[in-house]
């Protein structure tokens, strides 16, 4: 048997493993797309020389102004002739301009050029901010900031402009929906009464969208429906792999026998052994290196049954000789990690079990979760586990508290085939 540490696990409430957190910033598999800004380059309306005007596509106040780069105290852009300025006099200049909404689950990384006059000539204003910002009041402008940079993290000079950069990762937004805006100003404690001016160009926004991640069907076991009488069905639950015979996986409603209640919806999934063990799993998608797997169960034992002997539940990957068969395994539980009540009475206890697939080589495999009654008994003797509230999901870095607790460490192995 080939072992490899790989796996990590977290019980009950404890938290995640502290290790986890360094892997956190991993970021899921993305596919990323421009978000169109008009006149970025701020090449309207052309002019040889300058205009005190708000550029075409955006909405300004306070001392803004278009300048040519022609003057001697411009300096060079190689992406089109003008730049935009914002003046210090007037309250400050200010411009922005809607992109769009806020989207679920998505990486913002807006960019642009920031440059400076010759310093004989005009100094840098003593501060200016640019980034993302969102219309929280739903009044038509930005005031609320999402991710922002100022001039003491950007400062360029007469003879090297410099790319200005920020991100915002909605993926914990309470903004979801709200309009968004790209803005760049001098604030109001910089305004001054004497000209000072800071120059943009090239203004980008691009938009990662992760992709969607694992997704549990059918994990709670309402289906399929079983009837009111007997309470149970034999036959197996909708989306998932029965490994057994239909008659070792039941799905039941709590309100049949002495069950404890189910946590999501009225029906648990019963593994029952006898003379054959039953055993359930389902493929919930591929294995992306760097990302960290969360599976949440709730298994429950009868009142008026015993817990089988052994079983075991988590997640699994193919080892792509058979991809369709779950034969190894990532991270898993078994009968002895629970903390039920004492045989005779019906309880349940929710679990987390965490995968951190870093360096694990299993990029592109598939992901299984593998719920196992192992340990036969006889034809006459009836030992059942329950299952309910399976999901599987990929944690965002927000999402994954500090201070946590290494619990334990789980075995990849290979499955006898």
């Amino acid at each position: 048997m080939n072992i490899r540490p790989l796996g990590r696990y977290v019980q009950g409430a404890l938290a995640m493993a502290a290790a986890l957190c360094l892997a956190a910033t991993a970021q899921a598999a993305s596919i990323t797309t421009s978000i169109p800004i008009t006149n970025a380059g701020f090449e309207s309306p052309a002019t040889s020389n300058f205009i005190v005007t708000v550029p075409t596509g955006w909405t300004g106040s306070g001392q803004v102004v278009v300048q040519n780069e022609s003057a001697s105290t411009m300096p060079t852009d190689d992406d089109g002739l003008n730049w935009l300025i914002l003046d210090s006099r007037a309250g400050g200049g200010s411009v922005y301009q809607q992109v769009g909404a806020v989207a679920s689950n998505t990486i913002y990384d807006l960019s642009m050029l920031l440059g400076a006059r010759d310093p004989g000539a005009l100094a840098l204003p003593d501060d200016y901010i640019f980034g993302l910002y969102v219309d929280s009041d739903d009044n038509g402008s930005p005031e609320t900031v999402l991710a922002s940079a100022d001039k003491s993290a950007f400062t360029p000079t007469f003879a090297t402009p410099i790319s200005g950069a920020v991100q915002y990762d909605s993926a914990s937004s309470a903004y979801l929906g709200k309009d968004l805006y790209v803005r760049m100003f001098i604030p109001s404690a910089a305004a001054d009464t004497n000209a000072h001016q800071v120059l943009f160009d090239d203004v980008a926004l691009t938009a990662s969208v992760r992709a969607p991640g694992p997704k549990v069907v059918n994990g709670s076991f309402e289906l399929p429906a079983a009837p009111s009488s007997p309470g149970y069905t034999t036959s197996g639950p909708s989306g998932w792999v029965d490994e057994g015979p239909d008659n070792r996986s039941v799905i039941q409603k709590d309100t049949s026998g002495d069950l404890p209640d189910a946590p999501d919806g009225d029906q648990w999934l019963i593994l029952d052994t006898r003379e054959t063990p039953g055993a359930v799993h389902q493929n919930i998608g591929l294995i992306n290196e760097g990302e960290i797997y969360t599976m949440d169960i709730t298994v429950g034992q009868r009142g008026d049954q015993p817990l089988p002997e052994t079983f075991e539940f988590g997640l699994w990957a193919d080892d792509q000789t058979d991809p369709s068969v779950p034969d190894t395994v990532l991270v898993m539980l078994t009968e002895a990690d629970l903390s039920l009540p004492s045989p005779g009475t019906a309880g349940s206890q929710t679990l987390r079990l965490v995968w951190d697939s870093t360096g694990s080589g299993l990029d592109g495999y598939n992901l299984f979760v593998r719920l196992a009654a192992t340990t036969a008994s006889s034809s006459s003797t009836v030992r059942q586990v329950l299952f309910d509230a399976v999901s599987v999901t990929i944690p965002t870095p927000a999402a994954l508290p500090a201070g946590l607790v290494m619990i334990g460490l789980i075995s990849l192995r290979r499955r006898a085939r």
